[in-house]
């Protein structure tokens, strides 16, 4: 089982998967380190922040795309 806890920016997402996380004996995984360790690209690769968050958006939603193809189309 995953659970996901969403929100803004400074809402308490982190103490709140914390939290529960430490309630239910699970790790805990953020998000933001997730995907940039996977994208491999810094800041610095790019002309431009925003270009990095474009592409590191790109990125994440494609690996949102492939994971649930897995999930709703198993082979």
């Amino acid at each position: 089982m995953k659970i996901f806890v969403l929100g803004m920016s400074r809402s308490g997402k982190t103490p709140m998967a914390e939290r529960l996380g430490q309630a239910l004996g699970w790790p805990i995984l953020g998000a933001s380190r997730w995907v940039r360790e996977r994208f491999g690209k810094q800041v610095t690769d790019f002309e431009s922040k925003q270009a990095f968050v474009d592409a590191i958006t790109a990125f994440s939603v494609a690996m949102t795309l492939a994971s649930s193809r897995k999930m709703l189309f198993p082979r």
